[in-house]
């Protein structure tokens, strides 16, 4: 086969679901749901209920089973249709022989799978389970994590390797980690691809939390009859534990020489995040009671992944943001500069906020850019790109080549492109490019696979050894993260553009100012020169303005009467302080004498300051005051006044601390229910954390998480769910006693109450309160109430367990986790 395409479509069709076959580890019977007559029996049903196949068929299990498994059995059907879960395990005595029974429940039938109880070499799951959980607690880093899942499964299962694989949706997957009894090649953070784990198999892991094979070469044993009576077609096999082994994949496990194999399914948000596949190079008994142990380590290793990926996911967050801060600092202290040279200066910085390859600046139609060498054609071609999609703020692509095919670029690879719009420009652009990964890696070989004689053959497959390319592989996605940080990092372009305006208009400011200054310098020793030089005056361009030392008005300029709305007549030989300048920038009337003018007079020294000035409409505005007094034959014979007006920079400035504020508050509130955010959380429980642990006083965490969520978003929708938050909010928000209390949402259906003073009974009781008002609340919907429960956990701060916040929060996380598994949870 010589096209990747012809390779997916060969994995893609080869059933896996629908075999009609089961390895020899057990039996299995198919039951009718209405009438409970046996439908489907496999091959060797006898050894383990003492019942011919023939005998079975058709008939209704009150005619061949002993009453105490037909109750449980029966009663077990019932349950999963009450509660509806697809599957459940019972321990029973079947005519008089001990098995362990998986009852996997469909619309039309019932699946049973049996299997000889071996007592003897079944481990207790609670106590494999506990051990686990223990060890869990001391793990710190997404590294140790995966390390510790595949040295745990190994101590468990006893297999000779363990790997652990995590799968992307746009790249290959990648081996992270591997533990092994038996010598074998190092393959962690090679690339395998679709012929190791097809996306048919990743489908399937999502519905069994475990698959397994006992001897890959054992015969398999015939379903009978092949149709099911009722479908009239396969029987379906997803979530059947003894299903026999496609061919793809066991010429696979021949080639890599293993024999048995278990796989354990790492689940993340619904996707399949990752499998744990053990490998074992000799037949290994693996008895079906194990169900329990590795559906429960399961869940584990995936609600701790997901715990790991999520601090990850916060610490990349806070780094990204650290690090756009750091960006606007510098850039902002580039004032002197203007806005393109400054963001040119310091675009290096920009690359590490995006985590690119490229970063260009397209400002006003001038190019700048960071990076390797980009072609002026490329540049072009990027430019039309961003400047045809932009929406209010950024454009991005993580398919650029498939998604735009007509971008042909000549010198860079590239696969992620992000357009960041700067909103004060027109046609001005930050530009992130992400470019294809080139690498020397082990990779499997796709090539490798062919028909011989109508069957599939894979060579080559015993070790990744001698199988070194340089291949091309999509670089990482633009991450969640890293687009809401593009984001901000638009919005905050904005807010730094109008500093660098105010910043120019203001060096403007204090140009003209001292230009001013060195008039009055040469031309204002005595009152005589102000009316002397009276056309000079007219000619400046700002307010100017001459007072005797009794703050009687002798001298105003047209600019002056201009800007304050009055006549020469009406401020002449008047109090000028009386007029114009009788309220101070932030309190109610005062005394002329505690005026910039007055102090000038009293102690004789030159001052500058901002102020408020009034029209003569009683109108007030920002001013930028210059007072120097004025001398002849060094006697102080009155003041000279030069003033402008800052109206535009002052309400500018005014509405940056507004914005400022609310991108604060956007930062940290949840938009849905109003609530402090995940952020926010970290930030006061931080502070909290410490005052308590400085003042010894006591904290406390109370988590409450909403059962089955994705359920009620599945069964009523966004809607619902959404009202059911807001709810939940509002309760919490009742509950909180003062201002100290801290209500935040942590997670998508997880809210976390900081409360400190507050003791372990006071937190219990209130813990209680919350948990009996969530149960006796509810949504109306369609005349019908829907009703949730939740799961309500709290922790107390103790110095001696918990040595900072993060401990801190660890164990109230786990807490939570270990209610919920509880509880039940979807």
């Amino acid at each position: 086969m010589d096209s990747g395409s012809e390779l997916t479509l060969l994995y893609d069709v080869e059933p896996i679901d629908f075999l009609s076959q089961i390895q020899p580890i057990g039996a299995l019977i198919v039951v009718s749901c209405d009438d409970l007559k046996i439908l489907q029996v496999s091959e060797k049903v006898e050894d383990y209920i003492g019942i011919t196949k023939e005998s079975l068929l058709l008939k209704s299990i009150y005619d061949c089973f002993n009453l105490s498994f037909i109750e449980e059995l029966t009663f077990n059907i019932g349950e999963l249709k009450r509660v509806q879960k697809n599957f459940t395990t019972i321990q029973c005595n079947v005519n008089n022989k001990e098995l362990f029974c998986v009852i996997n429940i469909k619309c039309e039938y019932v699946i049973l799978e049996m299997s000889n109880l071996l007592s003897k070499e079944d481990v207790a799951s609670e106590q494999l389970v506990s051990k686990v959980l223990d060890k869990s607690k001391e793990l710190d880093s997404f590294d140790s994590l995966i390390n510790f899942i595949v040295q745990s499964v190994q101590e468990i299962s006893g297999f000779d390797r363990v790997l652990l694989y995590k799968f992307y949706e746009e790249r290959n997957d990648i081996v992270l980690a591997q533990s092994f009894n038996v010598s074998k090649e190092n393959i962690i953070g090679n690339f395998v691809t679709a012929p190791n784990i097809p996306q048919e198999s990743k489908t399937l892991y999502i519905k069994n939390k475990f698959l397994i094979i006992e001897d890959l070469f054992a015969n398999t044993l015939n379903i009978h009859p092949i149709l099911n009576p009722l479908t009239l077609k396969p029987l379906d096999m997803s979530c059947c534990y003894f299903k026999s082994v496609p061919p793809i994949h066991i010429e696979y496990l021949k080639n890599i020489g293993v024999t048995s194999s278990l796989s354990i399914s790492i689940v993340v948000d619904d996707k399949l995040w990752g499998v744990v596949a053990c490998h074992h190079y000799e037949s290994k008994k693996i008895p079906l009671t194990s169900y329990e142990t590795y559906s429960i380590l399961s869940s584990i290793f995936s609600l701790l992944v997901a715990q790991k990926e999520k601090i990850v996911k916060y610490k990349k967050e806070f780094e990204l943001n650290l690090r756009r801060e750091l960006f606007f600092n510098s850039l902002n202290l580039s004032a002197n500069l203007t806005f393109s040279q400054a963001i040119n200066q310091n675009i290096s910085k920009l690359i590490n906020i995006v985590n690119c390859d490229y970063c260009i600046l397209v400002y006003e139609d001038i190019v700048y850019f960071e990076g390797k060498n980009i072609t002026d054609k490329d540049l072009k071609s990027l430019v039309n790109l961003a400047s045809k999609n932009i929406n209010e703020d950024i454009f991005y692509t993580n398919q650029l080549g498939l998604e735009y095919p007509e971008i042909k670029l000549q010198n860079i690879s590239i696969d992620r492109f992000l357009a960041v719009k700067i909103q004060a420009l027109d046609n001005s652009y930050l530009l992130f490019l992400r470019a294809k990964e080139i690498r020397e890696t082990k990779i499997a070989d796709e090539e490798s696979i062919e028909f011989r004689d109508n069957q599939i053959v894979i060579d080559n497959r015993a070790s990744f050894e001698n199988m070194n390319q340089i291949t091309f592989g999509t670089s990482l996605s633009f991450s969640e993260v890293e687009i809401k940080n593009a984001k901000l990092l638009s919005k905050e372009l904005q807010i730094s553009y109008e500093y660098f305006i105010g910043y120019e208009e203001t060096r403007s400011l204090k140009k003209q100012q001292k230009m001013q200054e060195q008039i009055l310098i040469q031309n204002s020793i005595e009152k005589k020169v102000f009316l002397e030089r009276e056309q000079l005056f007219n000619s400046i361009g700002e307010g100017f303005y001459g007072v005797d030392l009794n703050m009687n008005c002798f001298f105003i300029n047209s600019v002056a009467l201009e800007i304050l709305s009055l006549r020469e007549d009406e401020i002449l030989g008047k109090n000028i302080h009386k007029i114009i300048h009788h309220h101070p920038l932030d309190k109610g009337v005062y005394d002329q004498h505690e005026c910039i003018i007055c102090n000038t007079i009293l102690y004789e020294i030159k001052n500058e300051q901002n102020d408020w000035l009034f029209k003569s409409n009683g109108d007030k505005f920002p001013v930028k005051i210059i007072a120097t007094p004025v001398y002849d034959e060094n006697i102080l014979v009155g003041v000279a006044v030069a003033f402008s007006d800052i109206s535009r920079q002052y309400y500018a400035e005014q509405d940056l601390q507004i914005l400022n504020q609310k991108l604060r508050i956007q930062s940290t509130t949840d938009p849905l229910t109003q609530l402090y955010n995940q952020r926010y959380f970290r930030e006061c429980g931080l502070l909290q954390f410490e005052l308590a642990k400085k003042n010894k006083t006591e904290i406390s965490l109370i988590t409450v998480g909403i059962n089955s969520f994705s359920n009620i978003k599945t069964i009523y929708g966004n809607d619902i769910s959404d009202a059911i938050l807001v709810m939940v909010a509002n309760i919490l928000k009742s509950k909180i006693r003062n201002q100290d209390d801290v209500v935040t949402r942590t997670g998508c259906e997880e809210f976390t109450i900081i409360a400190p003073y507050l003791s372990s009974i006071e937190v219990l009781k209130m813990s209680e309160e919350i948990n009996e008002e969530i149960k006796n609340q509810s949504i109306l919907l369609n005349g019908i109430n829907v009703f949730c429960s939740a799961s309500v956990s709290a922790i107390a701060y103790e110095s001696n367990l918990f040595l900072n916040f993060s401990d801190f929060v660890r164990a109230s996380e786990l807490k939570s986790i270990l209610l919920k598994n509880d509880n039940g949870r979807d």
